[in-house]
């Protein structure tokens, strides 16, 4: 099976598909958010309710499932957290659910401070007042229009073509840097690492490269199967935690859970 090499970008990618510091916490707010609970009250699922925050521009949009919102933002003490929100501006349609926009301004007007969990699938944000009261939990939706939290970071292989992956000499996994556009990781025994095309449903792996050096037989066979399937990817989906990427017909070719 022929192996895909690129090697003048070895040096340079390798570098770049190494785990990124996520900064500080504010950071990990830039993004599109579903509130999930206001005011200890939560949302029917027919309900819409989000809160776009824009980090770079400390700006912020948002509903409760009627009229939009929108403001300024100001950091405090980056130890402790803090942030508040000033609603500058909202439309006056008449709807069913009004009552949530005078508790949602009401809400985000007392914000003080906030926290980021990033253990599960999708990160969970919790605002609360001066006094620690929460007002608003958030689930992640998604930055740019790609639900990027579902699938940057380092995945591991668990199978490739349907066949499990055993113990080889170094572990198979992928990597995504969804900031750069690139992927990295490793096939078992070599690097491996090309630029990445995304979209909500779409995926394509460009420029891939695979390192040369030798290793047991298992581990190269291994290697040679991840090898042959990053240029037919065109697919991903996110099933029961687990990464699948997917060729034309949605066939799954890789299987992967995170690391």
């Amino acid at each position: 099976m022929k192996r895909l090499f690129l090697l003048g970008a070895c040096a340079a990618m390798m570098a770049a598909c190494t785990k990124v510091d996520n900064g500080n916490q504010l950071q990990l707010l830039d993004g599109t958010w579903t509130i999930t609970e206001l005011a200890g009250a939560k949302f029917s699922d027919e309900t819409v309710a989000q809160l776009q925050i824009e980090v770079g521009e400390m700006r912020f949009a948002g509903n409760a499932g009627c009229n939009s919102m929108n403001g300024d933002m100001t950091a405090g003490d980056q130890a402790n957290n803090e942030l508040s929100f000033e609603v500058k501006a909202s439309t006056r349609m008449m709807c069913p659910e009004m009552d949530n926009d005078a508790i949602f301004q009401d809400a985000i007007n007392k914000v003080a401070s906030f926290s980021v969990d990033t253990t599960g699938v999708l990160p969970l944000a919790t605002l609360v007042d001066k006094d620690g009261n929460v007002l608003l939990k958030l689930q992640y939706l998604r930055k740019n229009g790609v639900d990027e939290w579902s699938i940057k970071g380092t995945w591991k292989v668990k199978s490739v073509n349907g066949e499990a992956v055993d113990k080889t000499e170094t572990t198979p996994e992928f990597f995504f840097d969804l900031e750069n556009n690139l992927f990295g990781g490793n096939t078992g025994c070599n690097s491996m690492g090309g630029s990445i095309e995304l979209s909500d449903a779409t995926m394509k792996f460009t420029n891939p490269y695979v390192t040369e050096m030798l290793c047991d037989e298992h581990s190269m066979d291994i290697e040679n199967k991840i090898a042959g399937v990053l240029t037919k990817v065109a697919m991903w989906s996110v099933e029961n935690a687990e990464l699948h990427l997917l060729d034309e017909e949605g066939n799954v070719l890789v299987e992967l859970i995170r690391e």
